[in-house]
Parts: structure tokens; sequence; C-alpha cells
């Protein structure tokens, strides 16, 4: 009985947390998201204007660009929020469709690898690692200007590894820090985003290239296995009715 009040506590306090972020996601997406889609068209019709002087058509494309970077990232977002809690959040593709989406606009070429037999992971672990992994190839196609960048999904035993690497200017770890510190690049974001998940960010820059590490350690990244007790509890429960009715049957 313990058992199932406490699972019944569980599932209402997931089920408003779930209702919780739809609303969020939905007011987000009718006031924020629409408004930034009229301005976008705003600054769209701008753009083609005729009478525009060379540097106001340059500002007017790279303000464009800017809005568009922030509208796609605002959809994202709202669709993790909108992500069901029982469903599972595929992190291959998603991150597949992130450095796609990316290259699209940029020389870079983009390529994932997956290593280890795929396992399930814990869906709000798997949307913070998202969260981290998606900033880390964003950043790479706007600042480093690199031929090749690099998504590794590692699955171990002791841990789920992320490692996102290019091959691009690199960062200097003055001017990282320097960066860091007044909020660019969303740097302080994936170490809170890490640290609540309990797991290890490592950022390694130097003139080849810069290359992002998440380690996750696997009682936060994978979804626990049944225990023993609990598969012969549910064996016990199977045998029980059975033993009854038998014994129903010799009276």
């Amino acid at each position: 009985m313990r058992l199932r009040n406490a699972s019944r506590r569980l599932r209402i306090a997931l089920e408003a947390k779930h209702k919780e972020r739809e609303s969020i996601a939905r007011e987000l997406h009718d006031t924020l998201l629409q408004g930034m889609q009229g301005l976008l068209m705003q600054v769209e019709l701008w753009v083609r204007r005729t009478d525009l002087a060379p540097h106001q058509r340059d500002a007017a494309t790279a303000i464009e660009g800017k809005m568009r970077d922030v509208l796609i990232d605002g959809r994202d977002k709202i669709r993790l929020l909108r992500q069901d809690d029982q469903g599972e959040l595929d992190l291959v593709s998603e991150l597949l469709t992130v450095g796609q989406g990316a290259s699209t606009t940029s020389p870079s070429l983009f390529s994932l690898r997956v290593e280890g037999e795929p396992l399930p992971v814990c869906q709000e672990a798997c949307i913070e690692i998202f969260a981290i992994a998606r900033e880390a190839i964003l950043n790479a196609y706007r600042h480093a200007d690199a031929d090749n960048v690099v998504v590794t999904i590692a699955y171990e035993a002791s841990a789920l590894k992320i490692t996102v690497s290019d091959d691009g200017l690199g960062i200097d770890r003055e001017l990282m820090e320097a960066r860091q510190r007044a909020g660019h690049w969303g740097i302080s974001g994936m170490h809170e985003r890490a640290e609540k998940i309990n797991a290890h960010l490592q950022i390694e820059a130097s003139s080849r290239g810069t290359t992002i590490r998440l380690t996750v350690p696997k009682r936060e990244a994978y979804h626990s296995p049944p225990s023993a007790n609990f598969s012969r509890l549910q064996w016990w429960r199977q045998q029980r009715p059975r033993r009854h009715k038998a014994d129903n049957a010799s009276v």
C-alpha cells in the first residue's frame, strides 16, 4: 500500500509538472515567438528595399540573421518544454538535427559518432545533456571558423560521455574566462546545467581547436534496471493468486 501511495504521489507530481511546462511553452509560443516572427518579416522586407545604402543593408542582414537564430533557439527550447515526460527524447537524432541545421549556413562539415550500445537515458538528464551539447555545437559554428565539427556520444557502463570538438581557431583561455564572466557563449549556463545532473563539464581550447567534454555518471544518465528485490516482489504477486485458487479448488 505504501508503494502504491508513493507511486500515485509521484505520478501526480509528474503530471502537474508536465502541465506547467506545457502551459509555459504555449504562452511562449503564442506571445514571444509569434511577436519575433512578425518582427522578422518586417526586417526581411527592410532588407529587400532598393534605397538602402550598402552599410545599411549589411546591418539589416546581420540583424535578420541574429533574429533568425534567436527564433530557432526559442523553438527548440519550447519543443523541449513540450516533450512528454513519459516519452523519450532521442538524443542522437536531436543532436544530428541541430548539427545538420547549423551546417546548412556554414562551410563547416558536421559529423556525429556513436560509440557503444545505446542505452535508455533518463528524460530529465537527457534534456540537460541536449541543451549543453546544442550550445556547444552552435558555439562552434558561430565562433570557431572550423572545417569540421564532430560530436561523439559514448555509451559506457560507468557514464554517458558527450564530446563536441572542432578544428577551428580555438579560444584563448583568458578571453574565454572573461567572456564566461560576462555571460557570453552560454558557458555559464552549460556549467549550471551540468551541475543539475551531477555531471562534469570540461572545456579544452588551443590554437588547434576547441573540445568540450561532458561526463554524466551512470546513476544520473541511465534508467536503472529493476532491482532483484523488486523482481521477486513482482513474481510473488503474480504467483499469490494462483495459490489461492488452488487452495479454494481443493476445499
